[in-house]
């Protein structure tokens, strides 16, 4: 059986957790004996061949830009013209069903489309009606099938670009193209119930299958009242909520002042330098810049307290299943799906999203003596993201 994976990102150009998780599922389906293809975005046009069952294509797409520099530009007016061509965009739907006529897959898994194209839907679903036993399977990673930006902010869910007119007509016609794939996978019951609200995929089956983790990790370092290693990973941007972060731990007479502990912040984003700025001469914040796979396992190694302070509806963070998977207790905004992932003592810590002074009491407050009990409890909670059992309920439910 040969499946079809469709994303925008994947090395060398992967930005989140989205293209781990998809790296992860096609090296675990292609041990299972499966062949596997992906198509996403590159510079050029080019085939990879990563081994006899796994092939990818990098297509380059026509646009003003390539989604691979979207953050480069800001200019409103760019974006727009972006958005539409995006939206039907001709060349990848030649492209891909190009590809589709050569490899000839039994399923096709989108993922995010966004770069590559919404018309992608129309191309698939007509493939499938020319061939017997095929299924399409869409797996969801955020709201910007609703939200062009795919972000929505704590505290901004009613201002003017989340309520105008032209986001309405947005999701309109993304519904409309959509339709109802044969199978919806996403991996929060918040995410989920996001857009049954909005009355996406009337007709398809859906399922609540967690994003994974590759390996687990005990870790045994202790941790000291004097000396508690925290540790953020991710965008360097304000929506994520490091501007929160830093103000407690840069604070005069905030937590850092009477503790020797120390924040880690591994990650890139366009407001890094405006964040180095504005820690300036604190020795007691790190910043690392974006880490390869080796050297991040290693500050999580190092590390005791992950804190994901997002301000942004986050759907299941891979960040935090991958510090559960060291045994590292996670600090994180009670927002979208997290809850489902992060509980009160017993996984960590939940606080409101940009509430300073409820972050910093959690930080003031953590019980050092309980710390091995909770290490325990993330280790076990991460073993039910594992790969095994992930590949064993998404063939369960996508491939019979």
């Amino acid at each position: 059986m040969k499946i079809c994976f469709i994303n925008n990102l994947y090395r060398p150009y992967n930005k989140g957790g989205a293209e781990t998780v998809i790296e992860n599922i096609m090296s675990g389906l292609v041990f299972r004996g499966y062949e596997v293809v992906l198509i996403t975005l590159g510079r050029k046009d080019e085939v990879k061949i990563v081994n006899e069952n796994t092939k990818i294509y990098y297509i380059k797409i026509f646009n003003i830009f390539s989604f691979l520099d979207i953050d480069k530009y800001n200019n409103i007016l760019l974006k727009l013209i972006w958005w539409l061509i995006n939206i039907f965009n001709i060349s990848s739907y030649i492209k891909i069903k190009k590809i589709l006529k050569q490899e000839k897959p039994d399923i096709i898994n989108l993922h995010n489309l966004t770069g590559i194209g919404f018309l992608i839907f129309c191309l698939v679903r007509a493939y499938g009606a020319r061939r017997q036993a095929y299924k399409l399977i869409l797996t969801l990673h955020d709201i910007q099938l609703a939200y062009p930006s795919g972000k929505l902010i704590y505290g901004q869910e009613n201002n003017f670009i989340n309520k105008n007119i032209l986001r309405y007509f947005y999701e309109k016609l993304v519904k409309f193209l959509v339709n109802s794939p044969d199978i919806v996978i996403s991996p929060s019951r918040w995410l989920l119930d996001f857009y049954n609200s909005k009355k996406f995929f009337k007709n398809s089956e859906k399922i609540v299958l967690s994003n994974l983790v590759e390996k687990i990790t005990n870790h045994k370092k202790q941790i000291t009242k004097n000396k508690i290693e925290f540790l953020y990973v991710g965008q360097v941007e304000e929506y994520k909520g490091v501007f929160v972060l830093l103000n407690i731990f840069s604070a005069k007479g905030g937590p850092a002042s009477g503790w020797d502990h120390r924040l880690h912040i591994v990650g890139d984003g366009k407001d890094l330098e405006k964040a180095k700025d504005f820690v300036k001469d604190n020795k007691n914040i790190i910043f690392y810049n974006k880490l390869n796979t080796e050297n991040l396992n290693k500050i999580y190694l190092n590390s005791d307290v992950l804190i994901f302070p997002s301000l942004t509806y986050e759907n299941c963070p891979a960040v935090i299943l991958e510090a559960f998977s060291f045994g590292i207790p996670v600090i994180a905004s009670r927002i979208g799906g997290v809850p489902e992932l992060v509980e009160n003592d017993k996984t960590g810590w939940l606080f409101e999203p940009g509430n300073m002074e409820g972050l910093e009491n959690i930080i003031k407050n953590i019980n050092i003596n309980n710390i091995n009990i909770i290490k325990y409890n993330c280790l076990k909670k991460a073993e039910e993201y594992n790969l095994e059992n992930y590949l064993d309920e998404y063939i369960k439910s996508c491939f019979n």
